[in-house]
Protein backbone atom coordinates (compact mmCIF):
# COMPACT_ATOMS: atom_id res chain seq x y z
CA UNK A 1 0.00 0.00 0.00
CA UNK A 2 1.37 3.40 -1.04
CA UNK A 3 -0.10 6.71 0.10
CA UNK A 4 0.97 9.89 -1.69
CA UNK A 5 -0.09 13.44 -0.88
CA UNK A 6 -0.24 15.34 -4.17
CA UNK A 7 -0.81 19.03 -4.88
CA UNK A 8 -1.51 20.89 -8.10
CA UNK A 9 1.08 23.64 -8.72
CA UNK A 10 -1.49 25.89 -10.44
CA UNK A 11 -4.74 25.71 -8.47
CA UNK A 12 -3.23 24.35 -5.19
CA UNK A 13 -5.76 21.52 -4.98
CA UNK A 14 -4.65 18.65 -2.72
CA UNK A 15 -5.36 14.96 -3.33
CA UNK A 16 -4.41 11.85 -1.37
CA UNK A 17 -3.60 8.99 -3.73
CA UNK A 18 -3.83 5.50 -2.22
CA UNK A 19 -2.59 2.58 -4.31
CA UNK A 20 -2.33 -1.10 -3.49
CA UNK A 21 1.05 -1.66 -5.15
CA UNK A 22 4.40 -3.03 -4.08
CA UNK A 23 6.74 -0.16 -3.01
CA UNK A 24 9.41 -1.37 -5.44
CA UNK A 25 7.02 -0.58 -8.33
CA UNK A 26 6.30 3.00 -7.14
CA UNK A 27 8.61 4.61 -9.69
CA UNK A 28 6.63 3.09 -12.57
CA UNK A 29 3.26 4.52 -11.49
CA UNK A 30 2.26 7.62 -13.49
CA UNK A 31 1.33 10.69 -11.44
CA UNK A 32 -2.26 11.71 -12.20
CA UNK A 33 -3.27 15.08 -13.64
CA UNK A 34 -5.39 17.65 -11.85
CA UNK A 35 -9.11 17.42 -12.56
CA UNK A 36 -9.55 21.21 -12.62
CA UNK A 37 -6.68 22.53 -14.74
CA UNK A 38 -5.30 19.29 -16.30
CA UNK A 39 -1.68 19.86 -15.20
CA UNK A 40 0.52 17.15 -13.73
CA UNK A 41 0.43 17.11 -9.94
CA UNK A 42 3.52 17.20 -7.71
CA UNK A 43 4.31 15.73 -4.31
CA UNK A 44 3.07 17.80 -1.37
CA UNK A 45 6.00 18.03 1.05
CA UNK A 46 4.13 20.24 3.55
CA UNK A 47 1.52 17.54 4.20
CA UNK A 48 4.20 15.27 5.69
CA UNK A 49 4.81 17.65 8.56
CA UNK A 50 2.78 16.99 11.69
CA UNK A 51 -0.02 19.32 12.69
CA UNK A 52 0.88 21.47 15.67
CA UNK A 53 -1.38 21.25 18.66
CA UNK A 54 -2.21 24.36 20.63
Amino acid sequence: MIVWNLICPNCKRRVTLKLDVCPCMASQIPIPKCENCNTEMTFDINAKRGRRRK
